[in-house]
């Protein structure tokens, strides 16, 4: 019975041994087999992760398209949204606020204008007894004109110390979107580059889409048309 024993646990041994020469020999464990016939997905980059094969396909063949895919689930994407959002308010305010700030000052310059014709008109209404033209006397209209200027200029002091503040503002958010789409950029690039090396990413690759950025030494757009047009609004004023 022991030698029995010994017989069957030499026969296991060699056919172990059989079994690891074959997985050798392959490169690979049968477990390593299995995985290797399904390869695992790629990474998200950005919080977007790689499509599917078609999907990729399609992609690869339409640059604009992939960004669109990309941008929809970037992790970042709401941030930017909200700051577009927020540099159009802004520019919406500052707006307002210089339509304010040219209202008082032409309104100021009318009031003085007034004052300086009620003067002429009592000049020419004739001096008085003495050859004097009522030295003291100061006519009311005229009085009601210099508050009146008194609060215009309260108004365009306001309006435009706000509107200072408001150009600090707004380039801060320039620079803060201008860094997100620079950083948007870069994610997209890295996404797409994983996406050609899927195995059935076509050869021919897709040319860049529109440049959604300023020229060099121009202003810097965001890709949304309503902000973009207040941007180059603000900078052609």
């Amino acid at each position: 019975i022991a030698a029995g024993g010994h017989a069957v646990a030499a026969a296991e041994r060699a056919l172990s041994g059989e079994l690891g020469a074959q997985a050798r020999a392959s490169g690979r464990t049968p477990a390593r087999e299995h995985a290797a016939g399904k390869p695992s997905p790629a990474p998200a980059v950005g919080g977007t992760a790689i499509p599917n094969d078609a999907e990729a396909a399609a992609l690869l063949q339409d640059r604009n398209a992939a960004f669109e895919h990309f941008r929809k689930s970037y992790r970042k994407n709401q941030v930017i949204e909200e700051n577009k959002a927020l540099l159009k308010d802004k520019y919406a305010e500052a707006k307002a606020l210089g339509a304010a700030v040219n209202s008082s000052r032409s309104r100021i310059n009318k009031l003085k204008s007034h004052i300086e014709q009620i003067r002429v008109e009592r000049a020419m209404q004739g001096l008085s007894a003495d050859g004097s033209a009522g030295a003291g006397e100061e006519d009311p209209e005229e009085v009601r004109n210099k508050e009146a200027i008194e609060k215009e200029k309260l108004a365009y002091k306001t309006s435009f110390n706000r509107l200072k503040e408001l150009k600090t503002e707004i380039e801060h958010l320039q620079l803060m979107l201008e860094q997100s789409r620079k950083r948007l950029q870069h994610d997209f690039e890295t996404w797409f580059g994983v996406l050609e090396k899927q195995p059935t990413a076509p050869t021919a690759r897709a040319p860049p889409p529109a440049n959604g950025g300023g020229a060099a030494g121009g202003p810097q757009l965001t890709g949304n048309p309503e902000v973009d047009a207040e941007i180059m609004a603000f900078y052609k004023a």
